[in-house]
């Protein structure tokens, strides 16, 4: 099957898209060639695409021979891959929930997310995808703004981790228009280059950071003290650290959490 027959054949089965799991199928060939431009693909590249779905993106991701690995969770949009991608010894098609899928080898991610999963997998990806330096992502615009570009009050500790992990990059900005079955709003793409390495210090870091965000209307304080089950304590922990005790969770960036942490482990607290 060619490019013209594989979007031929989108535009036709769009109709078996499931809403439940957001599908969206991208059938805008320029937008594909930007996010397969802007991973820069190498062919000693290990590559994974989340969501394949009817592999619009997959097609073009094959061109470049190296070992691309396809996932989907809907066991048709795995049976099609397979199909389409019979002859292709570099391409491995995997039906699962990415959630679950073992990322540890692959140096390059990429995937169209579902807006109502967007979190769960960007965190996954950004604590199993060890080895991944590369990371391109097209996410719903609304999620884009909330995740990647927050404003101080939109600040989360997945957004935290994000900013410390990576340098990120805004690739493009797609209308709804590119899409079959169209979505409700516009979607961004964008980049992430890895500056910092994932560790077990990191990992503990952003566990403690989540949970001082639970509570986001309390301060720091009241929050490491419901955590810690000791005012007093929290309040030492946090004049050690050098942060005001009205100081609130979204004011903090995640070096403010890791040195917070390294004082919690010196205490030997450990956050779970």
């Amino acid at each position: 099957m060619n490019k013209q027959e594989l979007f031929s054949y989108i535009k036709d089965y769009s109709s078996i898209a499931n809403k439940a799991l957001g599908q969206n199928f991208l059938v805008d060939e320029n937008v594909i060639l930007k996010i397969v431009e802007a991973l820069e693909i190498k062919k000693k590249d290990q590559i994974l695409e989340i969501g394949a779905g009817l592999g619009s993106l997959s097609f073009f991701l094959s061109e470049k021979k190296s070992s691309l690995t396809l996932v989907d969770i809907d066991q048709r949009m795995s049976d099609f891959e397979k199909k389409l991608f019979a002859n292709d010894k570099n391409v491995k098609v995997i039906n699962r929930d990415i959630l679950k899928v073992d990322l540890s080898k692959k140096n390059k991610i990429v995937g169209n997310l579902p807006y109502y999963l967007t979190s769960d997998i960007l965190e996954y990806v950004l604590l199993n995808a060890i080895e991944a330096t590369t990371m391109v992502f097209m996410v719903q615009k609304e999620a884009f703004n909330r995740l990647i570009n927050p404003t101080t009050l939109e600040t989360s500790p997945l957004s935290l981790l994000i900013n410390y992990l990576f340098k990120k990059e805004t690739i493009l900005h797609v209308n709804k228009n590119a899409f079959i079955p169209r979505p409700k709003i516009d979607s961004t793409i964008f980049k992430l280059v890895r500056i910092n390495s994932l560790n077990d210090e990191i990992t503990s870091t952003y566990l403690l950071a989540k949970n001082l965000f639970k509570n986001k209307r309390k301060t720091i304080l009241n929050n490491l003290a419901l955590l810690l089950n000791n005012k007093e304590e929290a309040s030492e922990i946090l004049k050690a650290s050098g942060y005001e005790i009205k100081t609130r969770p979204e004011n903090l960036n995640f070096l403010d959490y890791l040195k917070i942490n390294r004082i919690l482990l010196i205490n030997k607290q450990v956050i779970k």
